[in-house]
């Protein structure tokens, strides 16, 4: 016998939203020290799915999707807001904290995070930035990383590539390559 379970939560109203969001436990005292940068702006978080905005706290982020696909843009209190566009069927693609994220095509897996950006065109790529990174990519079955200050343009398919601590990686009409670009490992 077959027997399946389904559930469904949604959350809805101030105590919901506290719960799945987060809420402050206690309210701090306002400090006295005069070299305090005042905060400039509040977090935010943005989730489009399937075409259609599903959550929109705050102004500074924004999601947006064309097609059966899920995009997450979000940014913590004092950092800039972030984008994240996912365009086509199955993209998956999360942006936070003053980043950009991108994906045109079928079923990308897309992050930036800290800074960062990311643009990718084609299918089935696993593509991710953090820390000041930026990343192109064209092509199909791709996986890409940089962090730390670098940067990776890749055409083609099926390719590798990694740039860390300030490392610049290219691919260029290129398939089945390994590259991995590190000056702090002496790559």
């Amino acid at each position: 016998m077959r027997t399946s379970v389904k559930f469904l939560a949604v959350c809805a109203g101030a105590p919901a939203v506290a719960l799945c969001v987060g809420a402050p436990t206690a309210w701090a005292a306002p400090s006295t020290d005069a070299n305090v940068t005042p905060q400039t702006t509040n977090g935010s978080l943005s989730v489009s799915a399937g075409g259609s905005p599903l959550a929109q706290l705050g102004n500074e982020s924004m999601a947006t999707t064309k097609g059966a696909s899920l995009a997450v843009a979000f940014n913590v209190p004092g950092t800039k807001g972030s984008t994240a566009n996912a365009n086509g069927t199955g993209n998956f693609v999360v942006a936070g904290d003053n980043s950009s994220a991108s994906a045109t095509g079928n079923f990308n897996d897309v992050r930036a995070f800290n800074n960062s950006d990311v643009d990718v065109t084609g299918s089935f790529n696993h593509v991710g930035a953090r820390n000041n990174s930026d990343v192109d990519v064209t092509g199909s079955f791709n996986m890409v990383r940089v962090r730390d200050n670098s940067e990776a343009d890749v055409t083609g398919n099926n390719n590798t590539v990694t740039a860390l601590c300030g490392g610049s990686a290219e691919v260029s009409n290129q398939n089945n390559q390994f590259v991995l670009k590190a000056p702090c490992l002496g790559q």
